[in-house]
């Protein structure tokens, strides 16, 4: 296990995120409230942005990124969130508040008003027959929508066949704590469960009968997005509470679901920022993350998560549900779409960089045991911290390469430097022993009467014993090993340290 906590201080603002390896191309501000923000591209490679605000869905046309133009509205009731995904030349909206049921955009006919339909189906399930009114999240997998936390049938997550786009069918039901957020990938499905803390996989292969393979209650108890690495081996999760982090799990063995490591920016630890929504593409995670605006994590090793970028969209203080709420990197052209609360829509050029990193161990040097609670520091403007954990492992990193002091240091311990060649990309391994210091302090003024195990004294120069009998010991100055001497016995020590035991 490991656990990283990286920030990068490139502000002069105490609770402002830096903005770094992403640039703003454009910025419209719609003067209303806005949420959640999803991608599409039509026939003809035109990419759009398709941003959900308090009473209507808002569709930009991005043929000029640097510029674009509002090409459609579509009012619908008045919700803090809308959910956006897109299949085939049609948009699915869903509002978590109201009775308007599914929207669906035909993209093609935008900005015709005709272009828009509503899905309100009398569904059945179980002996029970209720009205599809809203749901809080929708994802699409293939030629099926996941829909959760919908006001049907108490159930976690509907299965619906949308192959028919217009004309959507139930073919099942995943019977479940309540899921406030749903991803599918390859008919594996990972729910949030948010008021149970946890996330949840299933096999969705029939989609009549999905069954459980596993569960892991998350960091801060709140689970409120899950999503897969590439190869399905990995989660990547935020909970939505203050001072909270997005998390890494390793779910190979989806019996045995392992933690591996969080991040949190830490320019603004302890302010109360709250993660919003992550996602995952080409080993990083673009994260929503509320007043901290956007960030960009390394996490092509999920057990040493790093930030390599970020862009602030929110200029107010730290904390709350103001700020960024979505993040939308899928676009072919590599551009990033955000979506701030207040200021609306944000597109954003990303500069993605793999992390330079560092792994390893710190062990005592005498008794050679592993050592927790080392903090390991790069010294450099990309401020960082890490703690060694249980077993002495540790790992960490930075966005830029080049070469830098890393500092080790423990209560009980010298403190160790070491100049280290670090580039992107790579990973150095580097492991390291402490010497311990003695706390017991003892005046000496004659005969030495008993081994020493080790020893601080001065004779010249404050030289530190390593270990030794009563008259031969191995003297190391400034952590540096030199020859051995002899010191005869009756010889006077000014100050001699304990025995470490």
């Amino acid at each position: 296990m490991r656990i990283t906590i990286l920030f990068l201080i490139l502000s002069t603002s105490l609770y402002a995120q830096p903005n770094f390896n992403l640039s703003l191309l454009a910025n419209d501000d719609p003067s209303q409230l806005v949420n959640d923000i999803w991608g599409y591209v039509d026939g003809s490679g035109t990419e759009y942005a398709i941003m959900g605000a308090q009473s209507s869905v808002r569709i930009y046309d991005l043929s000029t990124p640097t510029n674009p133009i509002l090409a459609a509205t579509y009012s619908g009731v008045s919700s803090t969130w809308r959910d956006i995904k897109t299949y085939q030349n049609y948009a699915y909206v869903i509002a978590d508040v109201g009775s308007e049921g599914l929207m669906i955009i035909d993209m093609d006919d935008i900005p015709s008003n005709s272009a828009v339909s509503y899905w309100q189906p009398s569904l059945t399930f179980d002996g029970s027959t209720e009205t599809l009114n809203r749901c809080h999240n929708i994802y699409i997998d293939g030629d099926y929508l996941y829909m959760s936390g919908c006001n049907v049938f108490n159930r976690g997550v509907l299965i619906v066949n949308i192959s028919n786009p217009t004309a959507p069918q139930l073919e099942g039901v995943a019977d479940l704590n309540y899921s406030h957020d749903v991803y599918v990938q390859n008919d594996i499905m990972v729910t949030s469960e948010i008021y149970a803390g946890q996330f949840a996989l299933y096999d969705v292969s029939d989609k009549s009968a999905p069954s459980l393979l596993g569960s892991k209650i998350t960091g801060n108890d709140f689970t409120h997005n899950a999503w897969f690495s590439d190869n399905g081996n990995y989660v990547f999760t935020t909970d939505e509470r203050s001072n909270a982090f997005v998390e890494s799990y390793d779910i190979s063995d989806p019996s045995n679901i392992e933690f591996l490591d969080k991040f949190q920016p830490l320019e603004t630890a302890g302010t109360n920022t709250i993660p919003h929504n992550t996602h995952q593409l080409n080993d990083f995670l673009i994260t929503s993350w509320y007043t901290d605006g956007v960030v960009i994590t390394d996490a092509s090793d999920p057990n040493n998560l790093i930030k390599v970028a970020s862009y602030d969209t929110y200029s107010g203080s730290s904390g709350g549900f103001g700020g960024c709420w979505g993040a939308y990197p899928f676009l072919p052209s590599g551009i990033v779409l955000a979506s701030d609360r207040q200021t609306g829509l944000y597109v954003l050029q990303p500069n993605y960089v793999q992390a330079s990193k560092i792994v390893g161990t710190v062990e005592d040097y005498v008794s050679g045991s592993m050592l927790i609670g080392v903090d390991i520091e790069i010294l450099n403007t990309q401020v960082n911290d890490e703690v060694s954990s249980f077993d002495g492992g540790y790992s960490t990193g930075t966005a830029d390469q080049g070469s830098y002091v890393v500092r080790y240091s423990k209560s009980g311990y010298y403190t160790e430097e070491f100049t280290l060649n670090l580039v992107n990309g790579t990973t150095l391994t580097h492991d390291v022993r402490l010497i311990p210091i003695c706390e017991e302090i003892l005046h000496i003024d004659g005969i030495v009467d008993r081994p020493l195990y080790q020893a601080t004294f001065d004779i010249t120069s404050d030289a530190q014993i390593l270990s030794g009998t009563s008259t031969q010991f191995q003297a190391i100055k400034s952590i540096q090993l030199q020859p051995m001497f002899t010191v005869e016995l009756g010889a006077e020590f000014e100050t001699v340290f304990a025995p470490c035991q």
